[in-house]
């Protein structure tokens, strides 16, 4: 019997370990919650580069681990790098806006009200391809680790390629490509 419970503890700090996230996001919400406009569920704004500010409005913690979201409001042009989730979908919601979106081998222009579906595995980028501000809603299914990787994203600042790989590692997500290119992205959907 004790060594049952040697074994149950040792596997539990193991995944704790390997996986802290959910190891604090066992239980969901038993409650509602409001999250105002314009402000972060645990009023932490993240700012991620000079153009991008991402509010988490339902953190993994209040779904237990099952999904979480984010709603990033762009201030420019720009976009994340061309990636992969090993374990999540991401789906984007255009609130205001107007994106270009490769997931694969295809490349989709959304502008307000449009959806997009990247699948895990999957590789994807998108850019905002306007100077105006801009909003969307991002879901992720299940929350994973993304919620500490948008917290530390400002660690990249300064980061070496390796380093930045790294970083995108340790989050379970690889980091495969540079950011898609505005001016291309606008020529191949308005030639």
């Amino acid at each position: 019997m004790r060594r049952r419970l040697v074994l149950k503890g040792a596997l539990t700090l193991g995944a704790a370990v390997a996986f802290p996230s959910y190891a604090q996001m066992t239980e969901p919400l038993k409650r509602g919650i409001r999250v105002p406009s314009g402000e972060d569920r645990f009023r932490k704004h993240a700012p991620i580069g000079a153009s991008r500010v991402i509010d988490f409005k339902v953190s993994g913690r209040d779904t237990g681990g099952r999904w979480c979201s984010i709603d990033a409001a762009w201030h420019g042009t720009g976009g994340p790098p061309l990636h992969v989730h090993h374990d999540q979908e991401e789906w984007f919601y255009v609130i205001e806006g107007d994106y270009v979106f490769q997931i694969g081998d295809e490349k989709f222009r959304l502008t307000t009200g449009d959806c997009a579906l990247a699948p895990r595995q999957i590789p994807h980028a998108f850019v905002h391809v306007r100077e105006q501000p801009a909003r969307i809603l991002t879901v992720f299914q299940p929350a994973g680790d993304i919620e500490n990787f948008f917290r530390e994203y400002g660690k990249l600042t300064g980061a070496t390629p390796d380093q930045a790989r790294q970083f995108y590692k340790s989050h379970g997500l690889d980091l495969l490509g540079p950011p898609l290119d505005v001016a291309a992205m606008l020529a191949y959907f308005e030639s």
